[in-house]
């Protein structure tokens, strides 16, 4: 149990940072991307929009507060809040977290000051990516489990009824009406979760082809790394093409892209599965742990969460 959950937890960071690397790769005209891995020139950090650009950092900043601070706010900058698919790949952390407690998933969320559109988009991703984590769940049930979950259709009707179509879609359509029905009737705040979630549905066990048919058809470089996250969620970082993980690695393109290493978001994933366990994370004095060991105690007892 322990070990599969630490391997979804390290799944769904690195998913969403190679997704992330993924959709940054320069397509070829006709749509194909520049090399068969994917890995082609990208777009430079700097050329990026705010809320993408050092991506990485926000979502640590947040991790390391719930270990750390759970009950304090956790201020992201103003370009991530305003974008709903940068919020809610931020707040990926926050899902993991509450993986098994959806109240406390909303509640944490509700301190963000962020617009309704983001909050809703942050949620409805943060839930799916919960559901996602139960491998015995059939993939068709995933999106009627979530919205309900949350009670998406009281909070948002227009998000939950874009959710029901790509519900509708995803045993039916190809790729390319899916692609043109969800832009042409989906609003633009969900635009990239709708496409995200149809390309993870269509083959969620097999992470190499929904990344890279996110990467050649989405507007949105955010749609492969929210792939990438419900991926990695449910197939773990063992699910994930090693050899994009060693190439991603050596030519720097996560750490360039997201402002963050692999090897950070493996401690982060570490520290998150050991708080949600109920392990007593002290602060740092003077950079070193005040107490030897690490004290253990079922979950909530010591810490709140």
């Amino acid at each position: 149990m322990g070990d599969r959950l630490l391997n979804q937890y390290r799944g769904a960071l690195l998913g969403a940072a190679l997704g992330q690397v993924l959709g940054a790769a320069t397509p070829a005209r006709d749509g194909q991307l520049a090399e068969p891995l994917g890995f082609g020139e990208f777009a430079p950090p700097d050329s990026l929009h705010d809320s993408i650009a050092g991506l990485g950092q926000s979502l640590l900043r947040l991790g390391e507060g719930l270990i750390h601070r759970p009950q304090q706010s956790i201020v992201l900058p103003s370009a991530v809040l305003a974008n709903p698919s940068a919020l809610a790949i931020a707040t990926l952390p926050l899902a993991l977290y509450a993986h098994d407690h959806p109240t406390q998933l909303r509640s944490h969320l509700w301190r963000l000051d962020a617009p309704a559109p983001s909050l809703a988009v942050a949620l409805t991703v943060g839930e799916l990516v919960s559901q996602a984590m139960h491998t015995d769940l059939p993939p068709s049930e995933l999106i009627e489990r979530a919205i309900a979950a949350q009670d998406l259709i009281s909070i948002a009707p227009d998000l939950t009824a874009a959710l029901q179509r790509v519900h509708g879609m995803a045993d039916q359509a190809s790729l390319a009406i899916a692609r043109h029905a969800l832009l042409a009737e989906t609003p633009a705040d969900c635009g990239p979760l709708c496409l995200a979630l149809y390309c993870f549905l269509a083959t969620p066990d097999h992470p190499a082809i929904a990344l890279l048919r996110a990467a050649q058809r989405s507007p949105s470089l955010l749609a492969s790394a929210l792939v990438g996250a419900l991926c990695g969620a449910r197939n773990g970082i063992s699910g994930l093409p090693a050899t994009w993980r060693v190439q991603a690695q050596q030519s720097g393109r996560i750490a360039a892209l997201w402002g963050v290493s692999e090897s950070a978001l493996n401690s982060l994933a570490s520290l998150l599965f050991a708080a949600w366990a109920g392990i007593y994370l002290p602060a740092l004095q003077n950079g070193k742990l005040p107490h030897p060991a690490w004290v253990v105690a079922p979950a909530g007892k010591l810490r709140p969460r």
